[in-house]
């Protein structure tokens, strides 16, 4: 959850940071501008898997209804996948802010984050057998 926490408020920070590079160090400036679609993903991917992660806590939970959570949580992959391959980013906030903002997602952006949500999807199937 902390790590979360540091990620997003970095990402909160990141012009801030760059306009500040810029005249100290115009090479680091310049990299993580260039980065900022991809911490703007990673920014809402933890978020994804903080709230998974907190789902399958608390004094209540049982074997059925982790299985339940964890069932939808690897299904909604699929989901993820579809809409961010059509630039349909609801359920990628972060992400979004910067489509709006006239940062164009180019296609082989896309298919990089749409290949990282299918390796995730894999390893979480592989890690969590039915």
């Amino acid at each position: 959850m902390a790590f979360k926490r540091k990620l997003s408020r970095f990402f909160e920070l990141l012009d801030s940071l760059t306009e500040f590079l810029d005249t100290t160090d115009p090479v680091l400036s310049e990299s993580l501008k260039q980065r900022k679609l991809e911490t703007a993903y990673l920014t809402d991917i933890f978020e994804k898997m903080n709230e998974f992660q907190v789902k399958l806590q608390g004094n209540k939970m049982n074997i059925i209804k982790a299985k339940e959570i964890i069932s939808s949580f690897i299904a909604k992959f699929d989901i993820y996948k579809s809409n961010i391959g059509r630039k349909e980013l609801m359920q990628f906030p972060t992400l979004k802010k910067c489509s709006m903002a006239d940062i164009e997602i180019l296609e082989n952006k896309i298919l990089i984050f749409t290949d990282q949500l299918d390796q995730l999807q894999d390893l979480m199937k592989l890690e969590i057998p039915d």
